[in-house]
């Protein structure tokens, strides 16, 4: 009966309530598009406010990006969506035929 217990209660931790979605966790940036979009959603009913950012990972500076994420920060009302917009600086020369993976 204890284990039957400590396995409920172990099943019941590991669940997650998001208030936060995003509908993707990559987006494919081609190289002819001047944008790419990632939406952003509010599935709670209390306002959030949410910071986008580009990354490379710890070993390298993300200082030297070739693509902005804007507005860099943005408040969700509930039950809302927005669209971050990843736009390029021109110019730009992107890896054709190649996926990365972050």
């Amino acid at each position: 009966m204890k284990t039957l217990l400590a396995v409920i209660i172990g099943a019941l931790a590991f669940q997650t309530q998001a208030a936060i979605t995003i509908d993707a966790s990559r987006v494919i940036y081609s190289g002819k598009d001047k944008s790419a979009s990632l939406k952003i959603n509010n599935r709670s009913s209390k306002n959030y406010i949410v910071q986008t950012w580009l990354d490379t990972g710890p070993e390298t500076p993300s200082s030297g990006l070739p693509i902005v994420a804007t507005p860099p920060l943005v408040k969700l009302r509930p039950s809302n969506r927005h669209n971050c917009a990843l736009f390029t600086q021109e110019p730009v020369f992107l890896p054709t035929g190649k996926v990365c993976f972050g």
